[in-house]
């Protein structure tokens, strides 16, 4: 299960940024929530919702996430130890791009 997921440095995301599904304790209806046997005591959100602005970035999150589900699934299959991973990192500040594997996709 996936409670939390935060990306930076990727597509147009420059600072880390943070999706969680935690509920935080203003969570006005708690029969809505989920509980997990291995968190005792932690609600848990059924869904969550990416609101923003044109151009905020909320499709690279969703990009982001994609990205790492296709990590977990082909990674025994394809993966090798130590190798890099593909990134295409925050292109407005040359900062982001030292030290990372320059794979544009």
């Amino acid at each position: 299960m996936l409670l939390r997921f935060s990306v930076s440095n990727n597509l147009s995301i420059r600072d880390e940024q943070e999706l969680s599904l935690v509920a935080s304790s203003l969570a006005d209806e708690r029969s809505a929530l989920r509980q997990s046997e291995g968190l005792p005591g932690t609600n848990i959100l059924p869904c969550v919702v990416i609101y923003g602005a044109n151009a905020s970035g909320k499709s690279n999150i969703v990009a982001s996430i994609c990205s790492f589900r296709n990590m977990v699934i082909s990674s025994h299959p394809r993966g090798e130890t130590g190798a890099r991973i593909r990134q295409t990192p925050f292109a407005l500040d040359e900062v982001y791009f030292e030290g990372c594997a320059l794979n544009m996709m």
